[in-house]
C-alpha cells in the first residue's frame, strides 16, 4: 500500500475505527513479526526496545522515520502510531512468558484450515469439492452444478418456469443435495434461487436442487452466514420465504444478510442480523421474535430472548479471523479445534473459564494463534501431534 494508505490505516487502528478485515490485516502483520523474533532474552533494555521498532517501522513501511524532510512530522505520527501497535511485541520479545511451550512445538506446527467440502447428491453419489475440477460438476433434472474458479459451488436453473408458475421444471422431484464441511474445511455455495451461503468448519446445508413454488427452506448444521437472494434467478418478483432449519428454531426471511451459529456442543443457537429483517421462531414452543439489524437471537431449550450483537465479531471467520471479547477459554478452543482440526485437553476445567478478548487471523498457523494467548501469562499451550494441551502458566522469578 502507499504511504498515504499506510497512514490512514494506522491513525484508524489506534483510533479503533478499522473495519474487520483492517483490523485483521494490521494483528497479522503482528504475529508474522512476532514469530521471526527468538525472543530469548528477558533483559529488558528500553533503548534497545526503542531501536528495534525504529527499525522495524522503516523495513515494514519503507517510511524513513527518524530522517528530516517535508513530511517529517507525519512521519513520527506514523512512528507513534505504530508504537503503540508494536507495544506487545516488544514486550514479546524482551519478557516472554517463561512457561511457553510453542516455541519448542513449531516446527511441529498445525496448518490452519481450507476450502474443502463433499457434495451429497440427491441418488447418494458424494463429490469431494476441493478434488473436483473447475467447471460443470453434476447435472440433477434441470439443474446444471458447476465449480467456478474462486471454488464456489454454483447451482443454475437450466430450464424456464413452468406455466403454474413452480419455479420447478415440470420433469423436477424434490430432490434435495447437502453440501458438509469437515473439521478443517469451509466454503461457499450459490444456491438455485441466486442465495451466497458461506460454511464454517463442521457444518452443513441440505437443500432440494430446485425450490418449491410456495417456500425456499434449507436445513443447517454448525455455522452459516447467509445472503438470501430475494429476486429469484427467473427474474420475477415473488414473496417466497426462506425458511432456515436448525436445532429447535426456525429463521424466517425474504431478502437479507445474516449469521446463524447452530453447533450442537454450543448451549444456545445465535442468529445474528445484519441487514434486513428476520423471524425466528421456536415451532415446539411457539415463541417468535422478530430481529432488526444489530441484533442477536438466542435460542435455548425453552428461551428466545433478543439483545444486541457485536456483528463484527458474529461473522469474524467470515472475514478470515477468530475475534472474541471476554470469551471464555473453551469457548474459544472449541473453534480452534473445528478450524485446525486437533483435540483440546485441559489439565483443569478451572482453565476453561479463562477469559480472553483478541483478534487474530484464522491463517495463521495454530502456534502463532496460541501464543497469542499465552501473552497473557495465564495460560501455555502445547502442541503433540493433533493434540493441544493446555494448563496453568508457571511463573518463575
Amino acid at each position: 500500500m502507499t504511504e498515504q494508505q499506510l497512514y490512514e490505516l494506522l491513525k484508524k487502528y489506534t483510533r479503533g475505527d478499522c473495519t474487520a478485515d483492517e483490523k485483521a490485516s494490521i494483528e497479522t502483520w503482528y504475529l508474522k513479526e512476532a514469530k521471526t523474533q527468538p525472543g530469548e532474552s528477558r533483559d529488558f533494555d528500553p533503548l534497545k526496545a526503542k531501536q528495534e521498532i525504529w527499525s522495524r517501522i522503516e523495513s515494514n513501511t519503507g517510511i524513513p522515520v527518524e530522517k528530516g524532510g517535508l513530511y517529517t512530522f507525519r512521519r513520527w505520527y506514523i512512528a507513534a502510531s505504530v508504537v503503540l501497535f508494536l507495544a506487545s511485541a516488544c514486550l514479546f520479545f524482551y519478557l516472554k512468558p517463561p512457561a511457553v511451550h510453542i516455541a519448542e512445538t513449531e516446527k511441529r506446527d498445525i496448518n490452519p484450515g481450507s476450502d474443502k467440502a463433499v457434495l451429497t447428491l440427491a441418488n447418494g453419489s458424494k463429490i469431494i469439492l476441493n478434488n473436483a475440477t473447475t467447471g460443470k460438476i453434476a447435472r440433477e433434472g434441470s439443474v446444471v452444478i458447476t465449480k467456478s474458479p474462486d471454488g464456489q459451488l454454483i447451482y443454475t436453473v437450466a430450464a424456464t418456469e413452468s406455466q403454474n408458475g413452480d419455479y420447478r421444471s415440470v420433469h423436477d422431484s424434490l430432490a434435495y443435495n447437502t453440501i458438509t464441511t469437515p473439521r478443517g474445511g469451509q466454503y461457499q455455495v450459490v444456491l438455485p434461487d441466486g442465495s451466497h451461503l458461506w460454511l464454517n468448519a463442521e457444518s452443513s446445508v441440505k437443500f432440494p436442487a430446485i425450490f418449491r413454488k410456495d417456500e425456499r427452506r434449507v436445513a443447517v448444521t454448525g455455522e452459516v452466514y447467509f445472503e438470501v437472494e430475494k429476486r429469484l434467478k427467473a427474474g420475477r418478483m415473488a414473496n417466497i420465504p426462506f425458511i432456515v432449519s436448525s436445532g429447535n428454531q426456525e429463521i424466517y426471511v425474504l431478502g437479507t444478510h445474516f449469521n446463524l451459529n447452530a453447533y450442537p456442543e454450543e448451549k444456545t443457537i445465535k442468529t445474528t442480523l445484519l441487514e434486513g429483517s428476520v423471524k425466528v421462531r421456536q415451532p415446539a414452543t411457539g415463541k417468535e421474535e422478530i430481529l432488526h439489524p444489530g441484533e442477536q437471537a438466542l435460542s435455548g431449550h425453552d428461551k428466545l430472548t433478543v439483545q444486541q450483537a457485536d456483528t463484527d465479531l458474529a461473522v469474524a471467520w467470515k472475514a478470515g479471523y477468530f475475534s472474541f471479547s471476554e470469551s471464555n477459554l473453551e469457548q474459544i478452543m472449541r473453534g480452534i479445534s473445528r478450524w485446525y482440526n486437533v483435540e483440546v485437553i485441559y489439565a483443569s476445567d478451572d482453565l476453561k473459564r479463562e477469559l480472553f478478548s483478541g483478534t487474530v487471523s484464522r491463517f495463521a498457523s495454530v502456534s502463532q494463534v496460541l501464543r497469542k494467548m499465552e501473552l497473557t501469562g495465564s495460560v501455555s499451550f502445547k502442541i503433540e501431534g493433533k493434540k493441544i494441551y493446555v494448563s496453568k502458566a508457571e511463573l518463575k522469578h
